[in-house]
């Protein structure tokens, strides 16, 4: 650990040698000094090489000093400087983070973007990391405009996965420190009713609808009947388990962790529990962001922020409508050839209803949906070298959804390894009611999330160790990451998948829900729809039962301009191939397209369309 720190105070001290370095530069050759550049013909190769190397230097710093202040997500990337440790929900926290965020920004503007030559994939980073900064401070102003409790992503739910999915224990001081961060739980959740109390003040409450939910999941993190322990008690003592330690040891740790969980944990979450009750009084059922204020401005922000592009909610709202006409026609012509009579609402209702297209609800049955979902997987791994030039070969494991989470979460969820270790990634299915897993969606939803979707994109992009690591390791883009997988649910097709025509269909129907999601994600923020008319939206124009729509509504509810992202993405990839293979003709290489889509790293659409514009331009000269 001092090695560590030893190293990154001599880091800094290098970082501010330069600065001083430079200001001294301006001070004394300011007459001198010559227009702003990044890439110049004026650059020499010395110059280009400097300024690349300080851009990357500060990147570093960037990265650095960001994750110092985060042990949550160290966690997730398998560092343990401060595994005993939650980080901060305080006012002055988010309060630092923005100066710190103003303070990278102006050096990075002034001492980077119009003080160095850089190379143009450092030039690249520079741009895209000026565009987060600038994002996050934006950020900022609208911090009180969400809900740091809900049964989605809530703190309280992520405090139980980090111990779960994240924390790992390979030695004793890990077990050590999973006890101390459940010791540590009531400062966590104290941070979190206080934010909730800032919240109320500005009249900014969860919807009373969604109350119910958030209460249960409060109920089922703290429930540990004898006939099967808690999940935090079992997760803990399997891991414990394959440690090289005495049998006296490990008992004495897992006393220690049920006295900290009956003496802390439960009660804090009681206490939230508590809060929840009383602020449930002041809940409303109106939905969206219209009836808040500067509700409007937010709603403007989060599209932006979420689609990268500057598409306006009516334009968002009516590419929506014209999809879901598209893509209805595209059902009919399948239920054409099926020989159905009825029309495409009477097979929507077939399609429910008829038990063939689902899996027993039984421990057998759901056995059998993982092992189809492994074999699915296996078969399209041996077709990716037709489609793409680089491609990774990381692990991926099936397994069910921890059930603390099945009743807040969609039916399938992908998450990556855990970066630096040889850990696979999880493929989860949310298997609660086998009949929200219709079989002839497996096949569309294992390509969208694993391969060649979400797996493939995000351990191709672990791989790219010469980007930044702000690039690579931090969540950002959703656009182009959702965009990718719809792209790829659709490319397999091309790839010889959904032989089967009600799999076909599976296809299409994640699409329509995809465009569905435009309309109503704006229905619900923008045009003052009701729950149920949202609701009845998804009933109408999709073949998903009325759990899986109400669900989806509170989804968006929670987590406003998220669902936009999946179409609007595909749609900015397809058009880009479109536009590529027209241009380029018999030059036009897709596996090549994939490589530039893929291995440029979580890019904003813009940014996207002009790495494919550099890629038609070079192949035309």
């Amino acid at each position: 650990m001092e090695g560590y720190f030893n190293i990154k105070v001599k880091f800094v001290l290098s970082v501010l040698l330069a600065v001083l370095l430079y200001v001294s530069y301006l001070y004394v050759f300011k007459e001198q000094l010559p227009a702003p550049f990044k890439l110049n013909k004026d650059c020499t190769e010395t110059e280009i090489t400097a300024g690349t190397a300080k851009a990357k230097l500060f990147f570093e710093r960037y990265f650095e000093e960001q994750v110092l202040r985060d042990p949550e997500w160290q966690s997730k990337l398998g560092r343990k400087e401060q595994q005993d440790k939650w980080t901060s929900l305080t006012e002055g926290y988010f309060r630092n983070e923005a100066g710190w965020n103003q303070a990278m920004l102006r050096y990075l503007e002034d001492s980077i973007l119009l003080a160095v030559c850089l190379d143009a994939p450092t030039s690249l980073s520079a741009r895209l990391l000026k565009s987060k900064l600038k994002l996050e401070l934006e950020a900022y102003d609208y911090r009180y405009h969400n809900y740091p409790i809900n049964a989605i992503n809530g703190g309280h739910l992520k405090i139980v996965s980090v111990l779960i999915n994240r924390h790992a224990i390979e030695e004793l001081r890990d077990a050590e420190a999973y006890i101390s961060r459940v010791q540590k739980v009531d400062d966590k959740i104290d941070q979190l009713i206080a934010q909730l109390e800032t919240r109320s003040e500005k009249k900014f409450v969860l919807h009373k609808f969604l109350f119910p939910d958030v209460l249960n999941s409060i109920n089922r993190v703290m429930e540990n009947p004898i006939e099967q322990p808690n999940l935090l008690l079992l997760n803990f003592n399997e891991k414990i388990e394959k440690l090289a330690i005495e049998k006296e040891t490990k008992a004495m740790l897992k006393k220690r962790l049920v006295q900290a969980f009956d003496s802390v944990f439960v009660p804090s979450y009681q206490k939230l529990y508590n809060y929840l009750l009383d602020l449930e009084k002041e809940a409303t059922n109106e939905i969206g962001l219209w009836r808040w204020e500067a509700g409007a401005d937010f709603y403007a922000f989060k599209l932006k922020e979420q689609t990268t592009t500057s598409l306006t909610a009516d334009e968002i709202y009516n590419l929506g409508m014209e999809e879901v006409a598209r893509l209805q026609e595209e059902m009919r012509v399948i239920i054409k050839k099926l020989n159905y009579e009825g029309s495409l609402q009477d097979f929507f209702k077939f399609l429910q209803q008829d038990g063939s297209f689902y899996y027993p609800n039984t421990s057998k049955g759901k056995q059998a949906y993982i092992n189809r979902v492994e074999a699915t997987l296996d078969s399209m791994q041996t077709k990716l070298g037709d489609f793409f030039i680089t491609k990774n070969n990381k692990k991926i494991t099936v397994k069910a959804l921890e059930p603390f989470r099945v009743k807040s979460m969609l039916e399938t969820l992908y998450r990556t390894s855990v970066f630096g270790y040889d850990t696979p990634g999880i493929y989860y299915l949310n298997m609660d009611n086998m009949k929200k897993m219709p079989k002839y969606m497996m096949d569309v939803m294992e390509y969208k999330e694993v391969l060649p979707g979400h797996h493939l994109q995000a351990e191709m992009e672990a791989s790219l160790v010469d980007l930044p690591k702000f690039r690579r390791l931090e969540n950002a883009y959703p656009a182009y990451t959702e965009g990718w997988t719809m792209y790829a649910a659709s490319l397999a097709k091309e790839m010889g998948a959904y032989q089967d025509v009600y799999s076909d269909f599976g296809r299409l129907r994640v699409e329509l829900w995809s465009a569905c999601q435009l309309v109503v994600d704006v229905g619900i923020h923008q045009k003052q729809w009701t729950k149920q008319e949202a609701i009845d939206y998804y009933k109408k124009n999709t073949p998903s039962q009325e759990t899986e729509c109400l669900r989806m509504v509170k989804r968006q509810v929670v987590l406003p301009a998220e669902a936009t992202v999946h179409k609007i993405g595909m749609i900015t990839i397809l058009e880009l191939r479109k536009r590529a293979e027209l241009e380029l003709g018999n030059e036009f290489d897709l596996r090549t397209f994939h490589e530039i889509v893929l291995t440029n790293g979580k890019v904003p659409l813009d940014v996207l369309q002009d790495l494919v514009e550099e890629y038609i331009q070079a192949k035309q000269k």
